[in-house]
């Protein structure tokens, strides 16, 4: 009845004259935008690409690409001798044996660590009078103690337990892998060995704490799946990517690498590079030159050495991210960890102590705090949620079960909210870019309503927090000290751009900082970089640099926009779009800031955009197949 009610509802809605008014005003505007030449430019992917690949150039440097069979020949040479290798058999036995091992064992073996642990402890914290250690050791032992319990309990061997495991189960799902590739034969009882290392483990525990052995099991069981699997590590990257170290998702994009080169001389994966990835490529390039030929090359080289890792992250994604089961747990793997990020921000502005070291007080003396979750600024906080809340709005859209639209929708509840109190007014602009394209996307019709919202925007003014308004009515208020120090930093960075047009003066603080000191400006004598990306790029990289970025940026819209109009499928089309708007969302804000001073903002920026690249191929090969067939 209700639904009936709705129905009737819409489709009086839909027969009214401001409804044919709302049509025809969206109607003009998608006529007048799609005929224009600069449309035209951003549809023409496919084209221009076909072209490309029938090129000169394109032609040449296939001439001189090796031969097949020799390069066959390598390949399986090489492959004969890594799998016939002693390390890579004796791997496989390893794993074979842990999991036919009886979980009792490993019970037994946790048991007799945890006691061991919690002797000592007990001894360092309590009997040694000279010992000023904390009691971690002795809790962690008794931790050890109650765990081993249930597992000296259970008669199954470990894959046995990993299969009929709700939770291990659901894990092994997720990486990929079906019962018969964890099934193992059971190996047979030596209760000598659990005594022998849970000893050894245990007299270790003065020095090693327990506590680390289990994150050494886990490293250990990571490193075996991301050996027969990369392509989860590249989900696991991009999920923990808000919380783990510069250094340390580094070392897992560089291993992944590794792993995945390997396996493309193994034929197991396969290597490929359309027009977009060359100008990415040649980016990464300009990247590295602009640290190794910098005013400081000592202190530029290794931040340059970061970014074309995370640039190779792109590729990564791209090449081995190519089934819809891995889009999609890439994509809510991304979302579950920005909403951890985003309930953490709002604990943080109700609990955490007052901080205004990133707000002017004169002028916003309201603010008592500006979230910054596990980032270590506000702003950069706002870059990571305005790349990701279309992500959460299209996945709302598009998800059908129950379980996807509740995490979708609680993630943008808290994301919106986080990102108000980040109080970035750079990001506000980039969220509100975002939004309006993506509606645009989502339904042409918003054209219309953004009209009759411009006219109605006097009528919401009064409605709207006044701290809010007071935000956005200082943009561009030169008495705002965050305003005038940009400003100031502009006109010292262009003097700079003109001084280095062509070599740029290199990556990162150092190299900037050495010649800013001589351009800076009266009272702004100090800064870590230009407070805005496109000056940034230009100055660091030179125009060739930046020429790079903007042609790989125009390639990516391109590909972007010519699968939106040619693709018939509508979750991909809302997947594709809303990523390409968290792009254009950064690329705005980074008008008022240099977004990519975070690393990992930089990282996610191009992870952001393989994602997207990976949708498209994934579903052009699909209708590719698809087509082939009739």
């Amino acid at each position: 009845m209700k639904g009936n009610k709705i129905g009737r509802f819409r489709q009086s809605f839909e027969e009214s004259v401001f409804a044919n008014l709302l049509k025809k005003i969206s109607d003009f505007f998608h006529k007048q935008i799609c005929s224009s030449k600069t449309a035209q430019m951003f549809v023409s992917y496919d084209e221009v690409e076909a072209k490309a690949s029938d090129s000169f150039v394109s032609g040449a440097l296939s001439q001189i690409k090796p031969r097949k069979k020799s390069v066959i020949s390598v390949k399986h040479a090489v492959t004969g001798k890594i799998e016939n290798s002693f390390f890579y058999s004796l791997i496989g036995k390893i794993i074979d044996v842990l999991l036919g091992t009886k979980i009792r064992i490993y019970g037994i073996i946790f048991f007799i660590l945890g006691f061991s642990a919690t002797g000592f402890g007990f001894i360092e914290r309590y009997l040694l009078t000279s010992s000023s250690k904390d009691a971690s050791l002795l809790w962690q032992g008794l931790a050890f103690i109650v765990f081993s319990i249930p597992l000296i309990a259970s008669k199954d061997e470990l894959c046995t337990g990993l299969i009929n495991g709700r939770l291990s189960s659901a894990v092994i799902r997720f990486i990929g892998y079906e019962k018969e590739d964890v099934e193992r034969n059971p190996v047979e009882e030596n209760m000598a060995i659990p005594l022998v290392v849970g000893i050894i483990l245990g007299v270790f525990t003065t020095v090693v704490q327990p506590v680390y052995y289990l994150l050494l099991i886990f490293a250990l069981i990571y490193v075996c799946v991301v050996f027969h699997k990369p392509e989860i590590s590249m989900i696991v990257t991009v999920a923990t990517l808000p919380f783990l170290p510069t250094m340390l998702i580094c070392a897992e994009i560089i291993f992944t690498l590794l792993l995945y080169l390997l396996k493309v001389i193994r034929g197991k994966r396969s290597l490929k590079l359309d027009f977009l990835d060359f100008f990415v490529l040649l980016f990464a390039v300009f990247m590295f030159f602009g640290g190794a030929f910098s005013v400081t090359p000592s202190s530029s080289l290794p931040p340059a050495c970061v970014f074309v890792c995370f640039i190779a992250a792109y590729f990564l994604i791209v090449n081995l991210v190519k089934t819809k089961e891995l889009l999609k747990k890439l994509l809510y793997s991304s979302v579950f960890s920005f909403l951890i990020c985003s309930l953490y921000g709002i604990y943080q502005n109700f609990f955490a102590t007052p901080d205004t070291t990133w707000t002017d007080e004169d002028m916003f003396s309201d603010i008592e705090t500006r979230v910054v979750s596990t980032f270590e600024n506000p702003n950069v906080f706002g870059e990571y949620l305005i790349m990701l809340i279309p992500v959460a709005f299209a996945l709302f859209i598009a998800s059908k079960r129950f379980s996807e639209r509740a995490l979708t929708l609680t993630s943008l509840f808290a994301s919106v909210l986080a990102l108000v109190y980040t109080w970035s007014r750079g990001a506000w602009l980039g969220f509100i870019a975002a939004m309006l394209i993506l509606l645009v996307i989502i339904n042409r019709k918003a054209l219309g309503a953004y009209v009759f919202g411009i006219l109605a925007l006097p009528l919401a003014i009064p409605v709207l927090p006044a701290s809010i308004i007071e935000r956005f009515s200082s943009i561009g208020n030169m008495t705002d000290s965050s305003t005038s120090y940009r400003v100031f930093i502009w006109e010292a960075a262009t003097n700079m751009i003109n001084d280095y047009f062509v070599s740029g003066i290199g990556i990162g603080v150092d190299a900037f900082q050495t010649v800013y000191s001589e351009y800076a400006l009266a009272g702004i004598e100090t800064a870590p970089h230009s407070h805005n990306l496109y000056l940034q790029i230009m100055l660091e990289l030179g125009i060739f640099g930046f020429a790079a970025f903007v042609f790989a940026m125009f390639m990516f819209f391109a590909k972007v926009f010519t699968f939106l109009k040619n693709s018939d499928n509508r979750e991909a089309k809302l997947v594709v779009g809303a990523i390409a708007c968290g792009v254009i969302a950064i690329l705005v804000q980074g008008l008022t800031d240099y977004v990519w001073y975070n690393y990992r903002v930089f990282a996610f920026f191009w992870m952001m955009i393989a994602t997207a690249v990976a949708v498209v191929n994934v579903y052009k090969e699909k209708q590719r197949i698809t087509e082939s067939i009739m």
